[in-house]
């Protein structure tokens, strides 16, 4: 057993929290490869270099999907040998790429450089894979451990949003990359290295497990109950792909994906081009991500007690609501409470949808079920972001993208509606 895991053990302290913790950090670091920040660098990189905006989303969209081809790589990556190569590589791609990007002088060394770091951002350090990270850790208390872990990226959003727009108006958006890269490569590498071990059996311990309550039989009749853990059931990842659970789950999350990255992503654009000033469009999509943060964690205390697939779905007509009132709001007032509650439910969606994927498959081949659905999902994250600026450009107004984003967010709600639990009856020899 490792030093680190004795010391807190015997302290009674699970070592999967820190594991967790770590897991947050590197959420929070590749913030820079996000909609986050890529909102707050769109408008001064696009006029700079005189380039379109459609031009300069284009390799947020080729970046995430080869992210997404990626994705089954990183997965299996991910279960064999666990998340200290996984992220602490990724680390060191993403803060090289940051410095990269506060050198480029031409459109093609934008596109290569972004998009190295958008696939370790995207790939190696999604959202989809850190939360697996999370649930390969903890099966009690599952929905907080994964919602700690996922807080990682809005928040970083939230606070790095605010720092690089700071230094762009200070010195300029390369002393923002220039900042950003140094940061990662300082802060994130070595604890991803030297704490992210694979699984808590790979260090002698056990997963805490939920407990239910059986009877106990004597004389045969029921005499007291007795609290038993419960079983865990692992699909591989041949059974898990061929359920219509896997598919109607992966369709989900990855229009989820597609109705709002767009918005998130040209959001400060939006705002700016509609007379906001550039601190309070700022402030619009740190409120938004700091709103996000939060419900991560509401929404993953609930999940501990509530069922998943409701919150999926209630979470989802808030956004709609949400979407519609981003739409048509005027005031700095009202931009803010949109975008506290958009951030609040899309916390939900997220946090429940990482629980149900834990809760449908089991651990021990989640990363590469996950990477594999994470291929369809970045489509969608990458398509959004590339659709909004294309429709800006030809229409010259972003009020389309809020419509769009309407419809597929109803399509969303139906197919959650219809997705159920996977029955497994014999299962296949593993893939590995």
């Amino acid at each position: 057993m490792p030093k680190l895991v004795r010391i807190l053990s015997s302290r009674g302290i699970y070592y999967g929290w820190l594991v967790v913790l770590v897991a947050s950090l590197a959420g929070f670091m590749k913030a820079g490869f996000t909609g986050y920040l890529f909102s707050v660098f769109l408008k001064p990189m696009s006029e700079d270099f005189g380039w379109a905006r459609s031009a300069v989303a284009g390799a947020v969209t080729v970046g995430t999907l080869a992210a997404g081809a990626l994705a089954i790589l990183f997965g299996e990556i991910l279960d064999r040998y666990g998340a200290r190569r996984l992220i602490g590589i990724a680390a060191v791609v993403m803060g090289i790429a940051s410095l990269g990007l506060s050198r480029i002088d031409s459109l093609w060394q934008y596109y290569l450089i972004y998009v190295l770091g958008r696939i370790a951002a995207m790939g190696a350090m999604s959202d989809s894979l850190t939360a697996t990270v999370a649930a390969k850790w903890f099966i009690a208390r599952r929905g907080t451990a994964i919602a700690i872990a996922s807080m990682g990226s809005p928040l970083g959003g939230t606070i790095l949003a605010f720092v690089a727009q700071f230094i762009i108006n200070s010195y300029g958006w390369r002393e923002a990359w220039a900042f950003l890269g140094l940061l990662i490569l300082a802060v994130l590498v070595v604890p991803a290295w030297f704490t992210l071990y694979r699984t808590p059996e790979d260090v002698g311990l056990t997963p805490p497990r939920p407990r239910t309550q059986t009877p106990a039989l004597g004389d045969g009749a029921a005499k007291e109950k007795v609290a038993r853990p419960v079983a865990e059931v692992s699909w591989t990842f041949r059974d898990a792909v061929h359920t219509s659970s896997f598919w109607l789950l992966t369709s989900v999350f990855s229009l989820s994906l597609l109705s709002t990255s767009g918005i998130t992503f040209n959001l400060v654009a939006h705002l700016t081009d509609r007379g906001v000033s550039s601190t309070v469009a700022v402030a619009t999509l740190g409120l938004y991500a700091i709103a996000q943060s939060g419900g991560y964690l509401v929404w993953g205390l609930l999940l501990d007690r509530l069922d998943a697939k409701g919150i999926v779905l209630s979470t989802t007509a808030l956004t709609a609501v949400a979407v519609v009132s981003l739409w048509y709001s005027r005031s700095s007032v009202a931009l803010y409470s949109s975008a506290l509650l958009l951030g609040f439910v899309q916390g939900g969606i997220y946090s429940a949808g990482h629980v149900m994927w834990a809760q449908y498959f089991g651990r021990r081949y989640l990363g590469a079920i996950r990477g594999l659905s994470l291929l369809f999902q970045t489509v969608g994250n990458s398509m959004g972001p590339l659709l909004v600026a294309m429709i800006f450009d030809i229409s010259g107004t972003y009020s389309w993208a809020f419509l769009m984003a309407v419809v597929i967010l109803g399509i969303i709600f139906a197919i959650m509606y219809l997705t159920k639990p996977p029955v497994l009856a014999a299962p296949s020899r593993p893939r590995y």
